[in-house]
């Protein structure tokens, strides 16, 4: 997945001439379940929930049951969020009705992050587990956890099969468009995406 997302952002950034966002970073390395979920994992779609899911709901929260209960209420719902997202993309590629493994999985991880910052709030450590150390240890139960409860769904329904053939079709989508925008460049003279574009519309 890491280096699937990283060739497409690569491609993307070729394409339309921007910067585009890394879409994880270094996740082997999270310090914790916090580090890897908010920071170091799918960084578009943690950012994208944040704004969407998180900061909204911790406003709306804080002014109902107080600042201490809303960040644990704003997290649980954005993971809540986020195997919903999960459930219809693997319903999208499967064309099987779900079994919840895949939202059990978030759920778990989501009262998990809430624990865990719970236990750095009330125990003020001075020390800390070594990152060569902690990495391993959080990175593996996030793949146990998942290889439990999320993979057997996706062996079932054949998602993994689906999921490549979308990718192989996605890659043949690029190369095509890929081809025609340096034909176009090439032939009619234009140098801007939007000058391109307007004349291979132009040209169909």
């Amino acid at each position: 997945m890491d280096v699937i997302l990283g060739v497409v952002a690569i491609i993307g950034q070729f394409l339309l001439g921007i910067e585009v966002a890394p879409p994880f970073n270094n996740p082997y390395f999270a310090s914790s379940l916090r580090d890897f979920w908010g920071r170091r994992w799918n960084c578009v779609g943690s950012s994208t929930l944040r704004l969407a899911v998180y900061n909204p709901i911790l406003n709306k929260a804080s002014r109902i049951i107080g600042p201490k209960l809303a960040p644990a209420l704003a997290l649980l719902s954005t993971f809540v969020v986020s195997a919903l997202i999960h459930e219809i993309i693997f319903y999208y590629l499967g064309r099987v009705m779900p079994r919840w493994g895949t939202t059990l999985f978030f759920l778990f991880h989501g009262l998990c992050l809430i624990v865990e910052n719970t236990l750095k709030t009330k125990i003020n450590v001075k020390w800390h587990v070594p990152r060569l150390i902690m990495g391993p240890l959080v990175f593996g139960f996030i793949v146990y956890t998942f290889m439990r409860l999320v993979m057997p769904e996706l062996l079932e329904y054949n998602v993994v099969e689906r999921a490549i053939a979308e990718y192989a079709a996605m890659v043949d989508f690029v190369k095509d468009a890929s081809l025609y925008w340096v034909k176009c460049s090439t032939n009619c003279g234009y140098k801007t995406w939007n000058e391109i574009a307007y004349v291979c519309h132009q040209i169909n």
